[in-house]
């Protein structure tokens, strides 16, 4: 393994410019941006030693690259390194990774424990993973930003935050307070980035590469080749609301609630309906695997947002769940109820499904949940916020979906797709249901 360096070496420069300094080749060739340099030379600090912190440091390590795992709870990082350490050796026992090569990656992650940013040591890349709360990664990129190299990027691992109000001015919120009513936007900008894992990072290989106003396209481009590099599969998307696959996403929930909220169907049957035209869950399921209170955070957050636009006004029936503490699984009840950690009263009416799917457009899960998963996902590429082939691949990768929507569109077609959601505004006004202009 090669000496480690920070992301400066061997002078101050800019995340964006790579060096033109090297011996190995002509004179005038440039050396690889410092990112990508040989893992070993690289170092990478994960702030935040929670399940995504831990793991994205997991695959981090495995790539090669001495990680610095950071938290501000006493032990909490080496409670991490502890846990990584079981699952190497169920993956050693599996025969899945040697005992050297376990090993190695073990001794590639070293704990630190600081609430002082400042003490971290010079890294290349930084990735936050901590609480989704806008004024605590405020402060942490404030103070990553004075005490790291000119060079290191800073990115942030958050589902839902913009990364504008992470980077720029703030008038509101505890970090505003504490600076006298206006909390400075970053010096530099420019280097900072989302880079949104998905749940578990070592198994799932979608990453979003989010762009806010100021990212700089060079470290953009950067962040995602280091990605490839990762074994991931990097999309694009500026800083919208849920970025892509949470924003479209909520439908998928959304139409299921709404339906059986309004009595037309009931839960086990939404998710049979679905889990037959390909799904590999239905939204019931999913959602009380996923935590009800989780996704309901996700779907608040997007409707407010993006000004509390009714297609993502979250539902009572969801509301409900969450104020009952039927949260899913985790807490034995959520829509269903669970022993041993399986539902005892998920029975579908197979009958049901088979007449429902096919009928009437109200009582169809299915069209109704396909016509709003393109219209998001139609939507989206028409703002400008990521192209048609990375949304229908964050939605296969990162959800597992069947399809991504612009498949789903070229299948249905886009008159079919536009007079069900005229339909179902007229059945619904309000909004919800307005089709993009793209159809």
């Amino acid at each position: 393994m090669g000496a480690v360096i920070d992301a400066d070496a061997p002078g101050p420069q800019s995340a964006s410019s790579p060096t033109t300094e090297g011996t190995d080749g002509p004179a005038d060739s440039p050396s690889p941006h410092p990112l990508l340099r040989a893992p070993g030379e690289v170092r990478v600090a994960v702030i935040g030693a929670g399940a995504m912190g831990a793991g994205i440091a997991q695959v981090a390590a495995q790539a090669g690259h001495p990680v610095v795992l950071v938290d501000a709870q006493p032990d909490a990082a080496d409670k991490a390194l502890a846990t990584l350490r079981q699952t190497f050796d169920k993956l050693v026992a599996k025969g899945k990774v040697s005992e050297a090569d376990a090993k190695a990656t073990l001794g590639r992650v070293t704990p630190h424990t600081t609430r002082d940013m400042s003490t971290v040591p010079p890294v290349a890349l930084v990735i936050e993973a901590v609480v989704e709360h806008l004024d605590v990664k405020r402060v942490i990129f404030r103070q990553l930003e004075s005490s790291q190299p000119s060079s290191t990027v800073l990115a942030t691992n958050t589902s839902s935050l913009s990364i504008d109000d992470i980077a720029g001015e703030a008038t509101s919120g505890h970090d505003a307070a504490l600076h006298g009513g206006t909390s400075p936007a970053m010096a530099h900008p420019g280097r900072v980035i989302g880079l949104h894992f998905f749940n578990p990072p070592p198994l799932m290989a979608l990453v979003e590469v989010i762009t806010g106003d100021d990212s700089d396209p060079a470290v953009l481009d950067v962040a995602a080749e280091l990605m490839r590099r990762w074994g991931k599969e990097p999309v694009r998307c500026t800083s919208t609301p849920g970025f892509i696959v949470n924003r479209v996403a909520r439908p998928f929930y959304g139409e299921a609630q709404r339906m059986v909220e309004e009595g037309l169907v009931d839960p086990a049957t939404v998710d049979l309906a679905l889990r037959e035209a390909g799904f590999r869950m239905g939204p019931f399921e999913l959602t009380d695997l996923i935590g009800q209170d989780v996704n309901l955070a996700v779907g608040e957050s997007v409707w407010r947002q993006t000004g509390e636009d009714p297609r993502y006004a979250p539902t009572d029936f969801q509301r409900d769940l969450v104020r009952e503490g039927r949260l899913g699984r985790k807490t034995g009840r959520g829509v269903f109820e669970y022993a041993d950690g399986r539902p005892v009263d998920a029975e579908p009416d197979e009958a049901l499904a088979g007449k429902l799917v096919g009928g009437p457009l109200q009582t169809d899960p299915v069209a109704r949940t396909l016509a709003m998963l393109v219209n998001e996902g139609v939507d989206l590429v028409h703002r400008g916020e990521a192209t048609a082939g990375d949304v229908d691949t964050a939605m296969r990768r990162g959800t597992n979906y069947p399809k991504g929507p612009h498949e789903w569109l070229a299948e249905i077609g886009a008159e079919t797709v536009r007079a069900q959601l005229t339909e179902l505004d007229r059945l619904y006004p309000g909004g919800r249901y307005r089709a993009s202009e793209a159809l």
